[in-house]
């Protein structure tokens, strides 16, 4: 029987059928989005303001060099984007979730790591976004003389997660109706701050400032492909799942990089925001930095909107979070989806709390969880490249997959230096290049490792892939 034909039935586990949950090959009437919907989820996922300070991030690595900046995101996104359209082809061939089918990869039992590491990464990017979002409160009420205190933050974390338990807890489908209008109401606010900064931009300084170095241009490569990868590799077959098996791939190809346009759209404004106010590093709420020079208006307006797309891209991972849950054997979905977003609130206090600076500590989280993640896909990504079928693990722990997932991470953390509270880190090979493991080019090593490794290797673990 093809690993897609089995269905919640197969499981006597399971009495009922759900698609909302992971360990399930989706029934045909469940297969019902269209193109549209997966470039919707996309496109709303990236245009979200939690994105914004990644481009800052890049635009500041550059050394307000534009053109490595502009490069820095197209190189990085490029990247992200091709593996995400594999990940995204795998859960369109079999109808099944990322994380259930890298169970198929490393073993029911190997799959616990990856399934570790995809719920920190996941339950991590929760977080920021849910900082982002007590930061746009606290901006929007600046503008009427409010400053909140850190208790009046606390509880509008609280609020923040509550509202996604309930959003999350109602399913895909009303996912699926939302992200739409939400993406398009965020993009116009972005693409306006976008022109904004581009109009007040001094471009005859920044075109003219000389590039110093590679480390500059891969440091952004980094932030911009993590910025995609972590939270997207490991979720993109949650969502192409439900796209019926008929449809063409090159068509899941071309709507899955369009989606990336919406993160694209994000980075460059991240960029012209710095190089339009360079000093936004020094901001403690990085909202208020990015809409200083607006009107009260304006700032309010568009800080409410972009609340909104926050709100849309975190019941995005949330959603995949709780199916991680799921698959490691928490099978109640409410409790999934709180656990989840217990968790969240408990990260959001840490960073509201105890943080120094957003900007550094954020480019620390894309990082250091982007090195496991990177090593994750490097071998997960092999079977959608060899074939159609998908392997069946042949063991509780397929040991070649689990081999180079290893060694890619500790390669990877290797070569990757950090030096933020409560994630400082000092790769124990980046003496050999000090610049590329202080850009982050651990990520780099890890994906590139456990991809080969898992290549050469794959006749031996890929010889039970069934029709």
């Amino acid at each position: 029987m093809s690993v897609s034909e089995r269905s919640a039935d197969d499981d006597p586990r399971r009495q009922t059928y759900d698609p909302d949950t992971a360990n399930v090959s989706l029934r045909p009437e469940s297969r019902t989005a269209t193109p549209a919907m997966i470039f919707w989820f996309w496109a709303a996922s990236g245009t979200s303001v939690a994105v914004l300070p990644s481009g800052v991030i890049i635009a500041a690595a550059s050394g307000m060099n534009a053109p490595a900046a502009v490069l820095a995101v197209v190189v990085g996104l490029v990247l992200a984007g091709l593996v995400l359209v594999l990940v995204s082809l795998s859960g369109q061939r079999t109808g099944r979730a990322t994380l259930a089918l890298s169970g198929d990869v490393f073993g029911p039992t190997g799959n616990r790591l990856p399934l570790a590491i995809s719920f920190v990464v996941l339950v991590g990017w929760c977080s920021v976004m849910a900082v982002l979002a007590v930061y746009s409160v606290d901006a929007i009420l600046r503008q009427f003389g409010i400053v909140l205190t850190d208790a009046a933050r606390i509880l509008v974390l609280v609020i923040f997660a509550g509202l996604l338990i309930l959003m999350v807890g109602l399913g895909y489908r009303l996912i699926q109706v939302t992200q739409k209008w939400i993406a398009l109401a965020v993009g116009l606010v972005i693409v306006g701050l976008t022109i904004d900064a581009a109009v007040h931009t001094d471009w005859g300084t920044t075109l003219s400032v000389p590039l110093s170095g590679i480390e500059p241009v891969v440091a952004g490569v980094v932030i911009a492909m993590t910025s995609a990868a972590s939270g997207w590799w490991n979720s993109g077959a949650d969502f192409s799942r439900f796209l019926a098996p008929d449809i063409r791939e090159r068509t899941v190809v071309r709507v899955v990089m369009a989606g990336m346009s919406g993160i694209a759209i994000i980075l460059l404004a991240g960029c012209f925001v710095f190089f339009w106010q360079p000093d936004i590093l020094q901001e403690e709420n990085p909202v208020v930095g990015a809409t200083q020079e607006l009107s009260a208006v304006g700032a309010v307006v568009g800080i409410a909107i972009a609340l909104l797309g926050l709100h849309a891209a975190t019941v995005t991972n949330l959603y995949s979070a709780s199916l991680n849950l799921n698959t490691f054997g928490l099978r109640s979905r409410s409790i999934s989806v709180t656990v989840c977003a217990v968790a969240v609130v408990g990260i959001g206090t840490w960073v509201l709390l105890g943080a120094t600076s957003f900007y550094e500590w954020f480019q620390a989280f894309l990082t250091v969880l982007g090195v496991p993640i990177a090593a994750w896909a490097g071998v997960y990504v092999v079977p959608a490249v060899v074939s159609r079928t998908w392997p069946e693990a042949p063991a509780r722990i397929v040991w070649w997959p689990m081999v180079w997932l290893l060694l890619g991470i500790a390669v990877g953390l290797g070569f990757l230096e950090t030096d933020v509270q409560g994630l400082s880190w000092v790769g124990y090979l980046s003496a050999l290049a000090p610049g590329f493991a202080a850009a982050g080019g651990g990520v780099l090593v890890a994906f590139v490792i456990s991809f080969i490794g898992a290549w050469v290797t794959r006749r031996h673990w890929l010889s039970t892939a069934i029709d």
